[in-house]
């Protein structure tokens, strides 16, 4: 989610991005980090209606914190066979 689209996501994109993720998992995650203020919530009054989620300036905060650790596990993990 960091960095894409002004950080702006609809729900099934974000479920395509995630390989293998369950539209239950996606969902308590995603309510996870709106509870801790990573993440706010909107619905898209369209029809069908869609949900939208982006990151909070809280949420932003920790793009340095995820970076490093892509960059550790880049340089320090084996990637999958």
């Amino acid at each position: 989610m960091v960095g894409e689209r002004d950080d702006l996501r609809l729900v099934n994109e974000l479920q395509d991005a995630v390989d293998g993720i369950s539209s239950r998992v996606l969902s308590d995650s995603l309510e996870d980090l709106q509870e801790n203020r990573l993440v706010e919530r909107e619905i898209i009054n369209e029809k069908p209606f869609r949900v939208q989620y982006s990151l909070t300036d809280h949420g932003r905060s920790l793009e340095p914190v995820i970076y490093a650790m892509r960059d550790w596990g880049v340089q320090h993990l084996a990637p999958p066979n």
